[in-house]
């Protein structure tokens, strides 16, 4: 039930909402919609309303309110969100996982958990893999990592006023070595997810790493990856954290 609680905290005033909003011009229809004449076109009316009713289905998911029902209705109208803002040019590879783990929790009954947490691996492995298939080594030994500093200088330089303000990715820029180690371990760390379904004693490590990870990008980097904690919840052990802070507390 946090899943959908957070989920509407986090995701509620998001820009994907507003797509009718996006110049037709901006159009490039992707996967199924390339079959289809022309733009899938909203009204504003409609975006509102589609808006509305995912938030109310998030909320009576959170109550765990006709949940079989509503957490469908949550996960259709997002897949139809994500879908169609992603021909207007939105990116979405740190949003889908988001949209994959709520038709995990609508249609599946069995191991819940474990689907979410491959499909969190799966995303980081697929990270690392396309580095290893696109640059290979080259990745760590080359400017890349460094270019990708620049490049989000300049692409975000109107914004993250206080994360730039701080200026770590300049540290790493005048830091050759320190950038190409961070680069090689973030690379290492990608590939390794898979080993967190595997050892209960790797998944800590692991899942820490790649919270600390993906802090440092938003501080060096400036992507926002404010909806992963929506997958990294399923990681952390409530009962056992309930019992330990029960026992303590007598």
């Amino acid at each position: 039930m946090l899943f959908y609680f957070l989920s509407l905290f986090l995701m509620s005033s998001e820009s994907y909402l507003n797509f009718s909003n996006y110049p037709a011009g901006l159009y490039l229809p992707e996967g199924v919609f390339k079959f289809l004449s022309g733009p899938l076109i909203f009204s504003k009316e409609t975006i509102f309303y589609l808006s509305l009713a995912w938030k109310m289905s998030a909320f009576f998911c959170a109550i765990d309110f006709l949940f079989n029902f509503f957490s469908k209705v949550y996960f259709l109208i997002l897949f139809l969100f994500f879908s169609v803002s992603y021909n207007y040019g939105w990116q979405t590879h740190s949003t889908m996982p988001i949209v994959l783990v709520s038709f995990v929790l609508a249609f599946e009954k069995k191991n819940i958990v474990f689907l979410i947490k491959f499909i969190f691996c799966s995303v980081f492995f697929s990270a690392g893999l396309s580095k290893l298939r696109n640059s290979g080594i080259q990745w760590v030994l080359s400017e890349s990592f460094q270019n990708m500093l620049i490049r989000s200088e300049i692409y975000y330089h109107d914004t993250f006023v206080f994360t730039r303000g701080l200026n770590l990715n300049r540290i790493l820029l005048k830091n050759e070595i320190v950038a190409k180690a961070a680069a090689a371990a973030g690379f290492c760390l990608e590939i390794c997810t898979p080993a967190a379904l595997f050892s209960k004693k790797l998944s800590g490590f692991i899942v820490v790493s790649l919270f600390l990870m993906q802090i440092l990008v938003y501080f060096t980097i400036f992507v926002n990856f404010k909806y992963y904690i929506l997958l990294y919840i399923f990681w952390i052990d409530w009962i056992g954290l309930f019992n330990f802070f029960r026992k303590h507390s007598q």
